[in-house]
């Protein structure tokens, strides 16, 4: 797998292929990146989770300059910290670069992120929690313009009583380190160790999911970030599985061309 994504790479770089104009990469992400593909669906979360693949654009998204979040909870079981949302760290590490869930010492919702440094900072937000009822949760950062700092903003609000409450916590560092790892609903610990922050019994619906990235350095090749291209495999008429790498057409009709192809490899 690895290896065919890195050939898929090299392609790119060498098959001459026009880049959109794009000096801050955005992504949006939703549901969909998780195999749902109604947005309205809500997510019942009991002890399981739902991950992107690295068929999701969410998973090689940049949100180093900027990122925002929103969704709404319903929490019915309060004895437990629990994990929401989670992007996963690096392979190994034992916290994940940004989780959002419920903070049993406090009866709240929290926000965690992991800065340039590795230390974590958690802010709290919103009134108790109180099982049965829907919180509409935003999370959002931004890079400051001067100095190598991020301002990360969480909002809850109880649906219905509309009582809301805000947090902020700054620290160094991007908004999220760029990683190419997973964004998981329904846990809390990246890295392969044990889902002991699963959600149980929890909803969760309106998952919505952006941000932008660093502005690319000039030549860079915008293999996962950018719309104009992208890697697929498919089948040729001959019949023989090949590795085609294809973009959408500037201007015109915006067909899928063929730039180039590799016989012989499968994902």
């Amino acid at each position: 797998m690895k290896k065919n994504i890195l050939l898929a790479a090299l392609l790119c770089a060498a098959s001459g292929m026009p880049a959109a104009a794009q000096d801050a990469p955005s992504t949006r992400g939703g549901w969909a990146d998780f195999g749902v593909h109604n947005n309205d669906t809500t997510i019942f979360m009991d002890n399981r989770e739902l991950t992107t693949n690295n068929r999701s654009r969410l998973f090689f998204a940049d949100f180093r300059k900027s990122f925002d979040i929103s969704m709404q909870m319903r929490f019915n079981t309060l004895i437990t910290e629990q994990a929401f949302l989670t992007k996963d760290g690096l392979q190994g590490e034992m916290f994940a670069d940004l989780t959002i869930g419920y903070d049993p010492s406090t009866e709240q919702i929290f926000a965690e992120v992991k800065d340039a440094d590795k230390r974590l900072h958690r802010i709290v937000a919103g009134p108790k929690v109180r099982a049965g009822e829907w919180f509409d949760v935003k999370v959002e950062a931004a890079r400051n313009k001067k100095g190598n700092r991020s301002t990360m903003l969480l909002t809850v609000k109880e649906l219905s009583s509309g009582t809301a409450q805000q947090a902020e916590v700054t620290y160094p560092g991007d908004c999220l380190p760029y990683h190419v790892t997973r964004w998981v609903v329904g846990h809390g610990f990246p890295g392969g160790f044990p889902n002991s922050l699963q959600v149980r019994k929890g909803e969760i619906r309106q998952l919505a999911i952006s941000g932008t990235g660093n502005s690319r350095v000039k030549g860079q090749n915008p293999i996962f970030t950018d719309r104009s291209l992208h890697c697929r495999p498919c089948l040729h008429r001959c019949g023989r599985p090949h590795l085609c790498l294809c973009g959408r057409r500037q201007g015109g009709s915006g067909r899928m061309v063929q730039y180039a192809s590799l016989g012989g490899l499968l994902f």
